[in-house]
């Protein structure tokens, strides 16, 4: 007995559906294996700003990919979602930079430039003896990244 048309389109878009999502499952999977070795770290700073409330500037980081494959997500796959400071292994502040697609090449790195940073003045005075001797290697960087609705954290 013939199957009939109806059931040929429903076979073939079960069989269509279940290709991409193995196709996107083995993708999500190599990316992670690459994300897994992606190191972070701030590279610098600049406009400085003093009020009473809060201390504003912004902060250069580098993403560096050391391994030999491109890493390459759009915004669809992952966004940076959240990046969080720390001083001396202290908490300080977490930013919010606009990046939706992230794009580093093999063996190379990516560099997120003026990313607004507020830290309130309450916060600071709490670290006034760390701050005395600032050090821009004590200061620390971990990137919140979302993959399909999982946060993956990106540390220092």
């Amino acid at each position: 007995m013939a199957l009939k048309t109806r059931t040929k389109i429903i076979i073939a878009i079960v069989a269509l559906l279940t290709l991409i999502s193995f196709y996107g499952y083995r993708k999500a999977m190599r990316l992670k294996a690459i994300f897994e070795k992606i190191t972070i770290a701030v590279s610098g700073f600049r406009n400085l700003k003093l009020t009473l409330t809060d201390i504003r500037l912004d902060v250069d980081v580098t993403m560096l990919n050391p391994s030999g494959e491109n890493f390459e997500v759009s915004g669809y796959i992952a966004t940076l979602k959240r990046m969080n400071f720390f001083y001396n292994g202290k908490y300080l502040a977490t930013a919010k930079p606009v990046l939706s697609e992230i794009s580093i090449p093999a063996n190379n790195q990516l560099k997120i430039a003026n990313i607004p940073v507020v830290l309130p003045t309450a916060s600071v005075l709490a670290f006034t003896m760390d701050f005395m001797s600032f050090d821009i290697d004590k200061l620390t960087v971990e990137a919140v990244i979302e993959v399909a609705g999982t946060e993956i954290y990106i540390k220092q």
